[in-house]
């Protein structure tokens, strides 16, 4: 009986003895072993992962070592161009500024007389148009010949299959021509407006949305939707999505464009 019970306490012993030293070979790999595994990515490409140094296979940039752990999250929405990158696609900040600007609005349309043209335009321009505006152009008849006036009506109707509204004008400059009926080609002057402009290259179209690159303080840059208006030389009108004095992507977005789709940033 004695025996038996020596036999168990011997028995026991070792078995914690064991358990002891395995859980504390498990913790030291769990301490140093998972703290020591690193590897080496792109800055630019984050999926990019090489037990190696060397350059990334996506770009070419060097590999940066980044050790388990010691990883900060990042938003995933957000591009990290490197100081390399931003040389070589030659990247540039600019402001979005609000400035006063009057815009020209294309209309065609109609000669009706000596002195009424009716023009045509559609919806989205429409808010822009006020009666009392200026506009110039030229009729088919007297080709070369331009033609000053002021609106005097703007239908509240508009042709469901173009999207377009009637609008009318008066021709105010003095002539003595017989003008005929036909064609009226010109364009409306808005009144001036202050509104957020900027480069007209800066706007992503993606065929459902447009998209503008800001520049966010860590120098990342981080696409964003915008509604955009007129255009006006090069520059076009922000309504939605951008404010006055941030910073935002003036160079050749279109590599920015494949780099997020690469990375699923946006549609």
């Amino acid at each position: 009986m004695k025996i038996q019970i020596i036999f168990f306490i011997i028995l026991a012993f070792f078995s914690f003895g064991c358990n002891k030293v395995e859980t504390s070979q498990t913790s030291a790999e769990g301490a140093h072993g998972e703290a020591n595994h690193s590897y080496y990515t792109c800055p630019m490409h984050p999926q990019v992962h090489d037990h190696e140094p060397g350059n990334c296979a996506m770009c070419g940039m060097p590999l940066v070592k980044v050790t388990e752990g010691q990883e900060t999250k990042k938003d995933a929405n957000v591009l990290l161009p490197s100081d390399y990158q931003v040389k070589v696609l030659q990247l540039t900040k600019g402001k979005v500024e609000k400035r006063e600007v009057s815009f020209e609005i294309p209309a065609g349309g109609r000669h009706l007389s000596s002195s009424q043209v009716a023009f045509y335009i559609y919806e989205r321009d429409l808010m822009r148009v006020k009666v009392g505006q200026e506009f110039e152009g030229e009729c088919a008849s007297m080709p070369g010949m331009t033609l000053r006036g002021k609106i005097t009506q703007i239908d509240t109707v508009a042709d469901p299959s173009s999207r377009s509204v009637r609008v009318l004008g008066r021709i105010t400059d003095p002539h003595d021509m017989n003008l005929l009926e036909g064609s009226f080609f010109g364009n409306i002057k808005t009144t001036p407006v202050k509104t957020l402009l900027i480069p007209y290259d800066a706007v992503l179209r993606t065929g459902k949305k447009d998209l503008v690159y800001k520049v966010l303080e860590d120098g990342g840059l981080k696409v964003v939707p915008v509604t955009v208006g007129m255009t006006i030389d090069d520059e076009i009108e922000i309504l939605d999505g951008l404010e006055e004095g941030e910073l935002i992507s003036f160079g050749p977005n279109f590599l920015l464009d494949s780099e997020s789709r690469l990375r699923g940033i946006h549609d």
